[in-house]
């Protein structure tokens, strides 16, 4: 923290936390005698860069994708521009005294409340895990679209005042053609991200490692890989955070020197197979929808 926000809160420095790398050693504990032996206490990482550290996403021009109750994308920029908007965090290297690039990072708003609100307020589904069944009976002619700004749109749009709008409605909507369409946004906001910091970066961004529950759904996999124009390495071990905090203790401890997460675990690869037509017309109908919210934004605003 700079001298004068220091002096600006009169907060004095010595109060202040010693910044240490994410894998230093933070202390040692016998978990109040649980253990005979007291034990290091390696790694202080957060959620989403837990799972960076998983997937072993940590050189320079790698792109992960976390999907959960908030997404987010992290991309390692390394000396590529600065993103316009993201969120800049120092993430602290594996390795003892070497920095990792800056690593900037978008966060599209809340993905797992339309999921939510399909269970607990539509009553759609009784569980997640009834998405990947209703996809596969939705009627492929459908082509309603939904914009889940149930708490406003998040990067790259950044529009706290965007409410949710379900679009392009015909007698082929139904429960398993509204399940798809919910389902669907999760990758189309996701790929809206990507194609904000290629943007941004000038970056080519060719593979998107991803992690989080929705990676268990191929159809949803695919649907990244087709929407984003990239291939998708989709974690064979979904939830990854608690797993990439292991890690970096385990590596800062010497247990081991490679990522044994990403070793033993794996991941499966999804490559474009979508035909450019349709997936144009796919992003051409979702291009709508959003600029008919955007629109009724603007008329309520005025």
């Amino acid at each position: 923290m700079s001298a004068p926000v220091i002096n600006l809160f009169g907060i004095p420095r010595a109060a202040l936390p010693k910044v240490l790398p994410s894998d230093a050693l933070f202390g040692v504990s016998d978990f109040n005698g649980t253990l005979s032996n007291p034990i290091p206490l390696h790694a202080m990482l957060g959620d989403f860069r837990a799972a960076l550290a998983a997937r072993d996403c940590l050189a320079p021009r790698q792109v992960k994708a976390t999907y959960g109750t908030g997404s987010s994308v992290m991309l390692m920029a390394g000396d590529a521009p600065h993103p316009e908007h993201a969120w800049p965090c120092l993430e602290h290297c594996l390795e003892p005294r070497r920095q990792a690039p800056l690593c900037a990072r978008r966060k599209p708003q809340l993905h797992g409340a339309v999921v939510t609100w399909l269970k607990n307020k539509v009553h759609l589904i009784e569980s997640p895990d009834e998405l990947e069944g209703l996809i596969q009976e939705a009627n492929q002619n459908d082509r309603s679209y939904i914009v889940p700004a149930f708490t406003g749109l998040g990067a790259p749009w950044w529009d706290n005042g965007a409410t949710d709008m379900l679009t392009d409605v015909t007698t082929l909507t139904g429960r398993a053609e509204i399940a798809k369409t919910c389902a669907e946004c999760i990758p189309y906001q996701i790929a809206d991200v990507l194609n904000a910091l290629r943007a941004d970066t000038g970056l080519a961004l060719e593979t998107l490692r991803a992690d989080g529950g929705v990676t268990k759904n191929a159809y949803l996999m695919q649907f990244q890989a087709d929407m984003a124009d990239t291939s998708v390495e989709a974690s064979k071990l979904a939830e990854l955070s608690a797993a990439g905090a292991a890690f970096a203790a385990g590596h800062a401890a010497g247990l081991w020197t490679t990522n044994a997460i990403h070793e033993r675990y794996g991941h499966k690869t999804y490559m474009l197979q979508m035909a450019d037509p349709v997936r144009q017309s796919k992003r051409s109908g979702r291009r709508t929808a959003f600029r008919q919210v955007r629109c009724h934004i603007a008329d309520l605003s005025g």
